[in-house]
């Protein structure tokens, strides 16, 4: 949901600094804006820039390729967590909790289906059901993290925050227990804490990819919704609040880092290679499941250009804000627009049908990655994009879009 639905909320104030401004809080949509475009990056970099390695592999990649999957990092955590600070402010505009787990809920319920569906074809090019597996990324975990969130909102906001942290900071004590550890419960827990993939026939005919594990990213919607209540002070207390916070979670992960005693299963090392990949391995935390290092590393640094964010303004905060109004729209969008755009490059330069994001098609021995050509795909994606989102946001919040509920939900 966008605080374009927002009213004015009690203690926001009307406008500071080009932040509020008929009750829409800007600084948090153009931080959608932002990562929803660096989203488009990390795709865009698989569908026109495929490597045989990880980017993530500090001993096969090379720099460009690695800070260019590393900025994408900061994605899905500022996703979930802005996904909270946006129900607590529906909640404080709607002020009936449970009107609000009713939509939590249908919400959730949504965007799961949405997953394994519409997201599974776009990025597979075929029917998950026909080919036996689905694989759940970042919309199935904002889905799941709601419906728990319907449950949470009904706990004081002391109760909620307290069991948020206890999932972000405690779930790397359990980094040791492996889906074979699990016994009977196995398959349960790849949902909740491993990235694996979970085979429920056998022979193999049907199979679900875990990508996004459960437990720390509820915790991450959780501590977002706690942050709401952050934007209902006045504008000083809150840059206050933001930038302390934003400050002592880079601190943490710096401290906590640099001594390699807990937070995230790989360690860094001080590499022969010289200081950039010295650095690397610093910041080459664990993404999947996030540790508490992973996400310390994201979320800090979010805040901070939160705080910045409430007073860009020009070309860059309205760019940034039709991307961020309507960032679902964008989402499901963008995916199958790579994917054609992608296939019809490599079929007009090599005559074959290349699908990279599904690894489909045999790779010509002349390919190279060119991290040029996945800068250039990114630019131009974002530029189709960018007239689409306008035209669907000045649809969304006209007085005929707000009258319809299935905006709301797109």
């Amino acid at each position: 949901m966008s605080e374009e639905d927002l009213k004015v909320l009690p203690g926001a104030g009307r406008l500071e600094s080009g932040r509020l401004e008929s009750g829409r809080i800007h600084s948090i949509d153009m931080l959608r804006g932002l990562v929803i475009v660096l989203m488009a990056l990390d795709h865009a970099r698989l569908g026109f820039g495929f490597t045989s390695f990880s980017p993530s592999d500090i001993t096969m990649s090379t720099v460009g390729f690695f800070f260019t999957r590393w900025i994408t990092h900061f994605c899905a955590p500022v996703f979930v967590l802005l996904a909270g600070t946006g129900t607590y402010l529906y909640g404080r505009k709607i002020n009936d909790s449970g009107r609000l787990s009713l939509f939590l809920l249908t919400r959730g319920l949504w965007l799961i289906f949405l997953e394994l569906t519409w997201v599974n074809i776009a990025f597979n090019a075929g029917l998950p059901w026909v080919t036996g597996g689905f694989f759940i990324q970042v919309i199935w975990v904002l889905g799941v993290s709601m419906i728990v969130l319907a449950a949470l909102i009904h706990m004081p906001m002391p109760w909620i925050v307290g069991v948020s942290m206890v999932l972000i900071a405690g779930h790397n004590t359990l980094d040791g227990i492996s889906i074979h550890d699990a016994g009977s419960l196995g398959k349960i827990w790849a949902f909740l804490h491993v990235r694996t993939l979970v085979n429920f026939t056998d022979p193999l005919s049907f199979r679900v990819f875990v990508s996004y594990p459960l437990i720390p990213w509820i915790g991450v919607m959780g501590l977002g919704y706690a942050l709401g209540s952050w934007f209902l002070l006045d504008e000083k207390s809150r840059r206050k609040r933001l930038t302390i916070a934003g400050l002592a979670l880079i601190a943490a992960f710096v401290v906590l880092r640099a001594t390699n005693l807990y937070g995230d299963p790989a360690m860094w090392t001080v590499r022969r290679e010289g200081f950039f990949y010295t650095m690397m391995s610093f910041i080459n935390t664990t993404k999947y499941p996030p540790s508490l290092l992973f996400l310390l590393m994201t979320l800090g640094p979010s805040l901070l250009i939160l705080v910045w964010f409430e007073h860009v303004g020009s070309w860059p905060r309205r760019v940034l804000l039709v991307f961020g109004r309507v960032p679902m729209f964008f989402y499901l969008l963008h995916i199958p627009l790579i994917v054609l755009a992608s296939v019809a490059f490599w079929y007009l330069k090599f005559d074959l049908v290349i699908f990279f994001l599904s690894n489909w098609g045999k790779i010509p021995v002349e390919y190279e990655p060119n991290l040029a050509m996945v800068f250039v795909s990114w630019f131009l994606i974002s530029l189709a994009m960018y007239p689409m989102c306008k035209a669907y946001g000045h649809y969304k919040f006209s007085p005929a879009g707000r009258a319809r509920h299935w905006p709301k939900f797109l």
